[in-house]
């Protein structure tokens, strides 16, 4: 009778043994991808994507499996599907991880599945980190990486490119003789921001000191002519943003800001002026140029 007994409760741990092993070696595949990116970077990272994407979703097939017995769920075809969702989202290559796929098994009854695995898990690594281990550590290290393989410069470009880091910040209650003597130096910079109360009120550009100002104008201030037609863009805005949106509101600079927030004078990184997006637009055509 005890010999019965320990038969009888041995019995249903046995189908669980292939998926403690799929599972001991989903493990080791992720150690092992771990290490080739620390030692080797990106060398043998493709294999063990292959080798993680197949334990993993055999591994799921097997729990269904053992969950839902009276279905017929068939392990190696999850074992496939896993596969490429991992392949194609971890690389950013959907399509030709499944035509890989498909390729090394050419069985047609798991191209729907497969697509809808891979479908499912590109979405969602999209929506948890835009980069794909191709990609990643360049854009860590603040290079711009378009997803396709040719793009506009339009949308390669960013703010922090093109801005021009020379601006000076004057007070408000600066004169318009003031100002000219200021504005008379060569090295004086094309723009000059105007503070008021620790605020950004405006800017002023050089031209208009040189071309109108009069020295001998008396207790006028800047404050009286400052402009405020001016876009606040961030860091990492691409310069089609930055065309399109001083267009949209007939801007005549833009402000480069670092971080997030509302506008003040301590997060203003540079200034894009219509002649520095008319160079960017004339040095992205050279070097996008055949």
């Amino acid at each position: 009778m005890n010999l019965r007994t320990d038969e009888a409760k041995a019995t249903p741990t046995r189908p669980l043994r292939p998926l403690w092993f799929s599972l001991l070696a989903v493990l080791v595949g992720i150690v092992a991808g771990l290490g080739a990116v620390a030692f080797r970077g990106l060398i043998g990272l493709f294999h063990n994507l292959l080798f993680l994407g197949a334990t993993l979703g055999g591994a799921y097939g097997m729990a269904l499996g053992w969950l839902f017995p009276q279905l017929s769920i068939s392990p190696p075809a999850f074992a496939v599907a896993g596969m490429a969702g991992v392949v194609g989202d971890a690389t950013g290559a959907a399509m030709a991880a499944i035509v890989m796929i498909f390729e090394m098994t050419l069985d047609y009854n798991v191209i729907v599945p497969m697509t809808i695995t891979v479908a499912i898990s590109y979405g969602v690594r999209k929506v948890l980190s835009r980069e794909s281990i191709y990609t990643l550590k360049l854009a860590r290290r603040g290079h711009y990486m378009p997803e396709s393989l040719r793009t506009s410069p339009l949308y390669v470009r960013r703010a922090k490119e093109m801005m021009s880091p020379r601006f000076r910040v004057l007070p408000a209650a600066t004169t318009l003789a003031e100002f000219a003597r200021i504005a008379a130096d060569q090295t004086s910079p094309a723009v000059f921001l105007v503070e008021d109360d620790g605020r950004l009120a405006g800017f002023v550009r050089r031209e208009a000191a040189l071309g109108i100002l009069n020295p001998d104008a008396g207790p006028v201030t800047i404050g009286k002519i400052v402009e405020k037609n001016y876009l606040a863009v961030g860091e990492q805005a691409v310069l089609f943003d930055v065309i399109t949106g001083m267009r949209a509101s007939g801007a005549s600079i833009a402000l480069v800001l670092n971080g997030s927030g509302s506008v003040s004078l301590d997060r203003v990184q540079g200034l894009i002026s219509r002649r520095q997006l008319a160079d960017a637009m004339v040095e992205a055509a050279e070097l996008f140029q055949d």
